[in-house]
């Protein structure tokens, strides 16, 4: 019986005074799920309920305490993943120990949601092996006493996916296991004479990410991109080098073969999204473009990529559904495109074609508008206020260091005046920050196109511009019928 997956926790009057009372949001859900538990313990009374202590509700009520037949289940969804608990400099690991010893006082029943994998990039390096006994060991020694350890769960051959679950198999029956004596035996049963080109690569990406890592401000999160920076583009090279010797070393071997090619998936997935960032771009704003750089090169990566998805069968790239077809369907079409030039300006416009859309067809989709400057434009429905259409900012080649305004060219079908038309900015997820942004009223909102300045800003590759149809009014409905995107604009700032 828990809170749902996001932050929207409650901010009427009185669930704000509980909270402030408690020193925490868990105070609300305590209490909620406290007495639920009472009343099920009357007819069922060896019953458990478990609840989520999970991002708001991670801090413990500082008053009430959990009933006897309550589970706290603790999520370690912020910490750093590169080293364990315990030993992490980083912020969110020193406040996830406070939180788990201030529940471990309230109950003998700990739970602990862990997890072992980039839940954005299944296939792609996440050098975290080494903190995961260290967090088996913490969190035994302050009374879990049970531990769920969530990886690439919906597919085959997420990164080092067969060693972690192995390792975890082991640690979870004794946490007091050597490591190396088990990283030994994983090696050669499972790569076979590869096993040793296999290791240097294993140990050269986990000792560059623990000496990255051990700045407080530079942990491996589970939701990292794969500009992920404690492995340059150098390091990949030295990388494919050893998986190259290892699939050479197992060529007679089907079995070990397999295994290498599909371990060898993490290094080729990186490379090729990394170099597409650098080429694929839909408009150049700078003086020297990449557009066409490589691209003999990324269409073999593709390939190959696509052809070990077939054979394995279930090969997962994201937890998300979307991103993991538009993946597949981006390197469908890289495989038939054609070098093309992009000229460099100090000006230029993406069309709404080239903005991606979630959940298509349900929140919004593309449409023929003879409205719009080239008929056609993105409509985005008023059943939802979410960020649905994105569009990142490694897709445009910026002059490094330069100023830029995006605007936004829309339109609204508007119902009423007094309420949000809509909103939109430029996020950058790695410092978690918002560029800018703007949430226009329907009543300064015009029926017919108009361009919205956004944002000025010096951009960054990790950023995207963002935008969604307005938030609900206080009666829980919108002031429109739809948002009509035709057109995003980014203009050089010359001072």
């Amino acid at each position: 019986m828990s809170q749902n997956d996001w932050y929207n926790y409650c901010e009427c009057p009185a669930c704000k005074a509980i909270d402030d009372e408690e020193e925490s949001h868990a105070g609300t859900m305590v209490r909620f799920v406290n007495a639920i538990a009472e009343a099920v313990e009357k007819e069922f009374p060896n019953a458990l309920i478990e609840t989520l202590a999970y991002q708001y509700t991670r801090k413990p009520p500082k008053k009430t305490r959990l009933r006897h037949n309550v589970i706290p289940c603790l999520c370690t969804i912020e910490c750093d993943f590169a080293q364990p608990i315990d030993v992490s400099p980083y912020k969110q690991n020193i406040s996830f120990r406070d939180d788990i010893r201030g529940w471990a006082k309230q109950t003998d029943l700990l739970y602990v949601w862990d997890y072992t994998t980039d839940f954005r990039n299944y296939t792609m390096p996440f050098p975290n092996v080494y903190a995961l006994q260290g967090n088996v060991k913490f969190l035994h020694a302050n009374g879990v006493k049970c531990l769920f350890e969530q990886g690439a769960y919906q597919g085959r051959h997420g990164d080092f996916a067969e060693l972690k679950s192995w390792l975890l198999a082991k640690w979870m029956w004794n946490p007091e296991l050597p490591m190396e004596p088990l990283l030994d035996d994983f090696f050669s049963g499972y790569y076979g004479k590869a096993a040793p080109f296999v290791r240097r690569y294993f140990e050269a990406v986990h000792r560059l990410q623990l000496m990255y890592s051990a700045s407080a401000d530079r942990p491996l999160r589970i939701f990292d991109d794969v500009t992920l920076p404690s492995l340059p583009d150098a390091v990949l090279d030295m990388a494919t080098d050893c998986w190259k010797q290892a699939i050479d070393a197992v060529k007679d071997d089907p079995v070990s073969s397999y295994n290498v090619r599909m371990g060898a998936f993490a290094v080729d997935y990186m490379r090729l999204e990394r170099m597409r960032r650098k080429s694929d771009k839909v408009l150049c704003l700078a003086r020297k473009s990449l557009a066409a750089q490589e691209l003999v090169k990324m269409q073999a990566l593709a390939k190959s990529l696509l052809d070990r998805m077939a054979e394995a069968k279930d090969i997962r790239l994201s937890e998300g559904a979307n991103l993991h077809e538009q993946r597949k369907r981006e390197w469908q079409e890289l495989l038939a495109r054609k070098p093309r030039p992009i000229s460099a300006t100090s000006s230029g416009e993406v069309e709404e074609r080239d903005i991606s859309i979630s959940r298509k067809g349900t929140w919004g989709d593309y449409v023929d508008d003879p409205k719009a400057a080239d008929g056609k434009a993105m409509k985005l429905y008023n059943t939802h206020f979410e960020w649905c259409t994105t569009f990142p900012m490694h897709k445009v080649e910026f002059e490094p260091g330069a100023t830029y305004k995006v605007r936004v060219r829309v339109r609204v079908d508007k119902l009423r005046d007094g309420g949000e038309a809509f909103w939109a900015g430029v996020y950058d997820p790695v410092a978690k920050v918002g560029r800018g942004g703007i949430q226009p009223r329907t009543e300064n909102a015009s029926a017919e196109y108009a361009w919205y300045d956004v944002c000025t800003w010096v951009p960054n590759e990790n950023e995207y511009f963002w935008i969604g149809p307005g938030r609900f009014g206080k009666d829980g409905k919108s002031s429109f019928k739809a948002l009509w995107v035709d057109k995003i604009d980014f203009s050089r700032v010359t001072k």
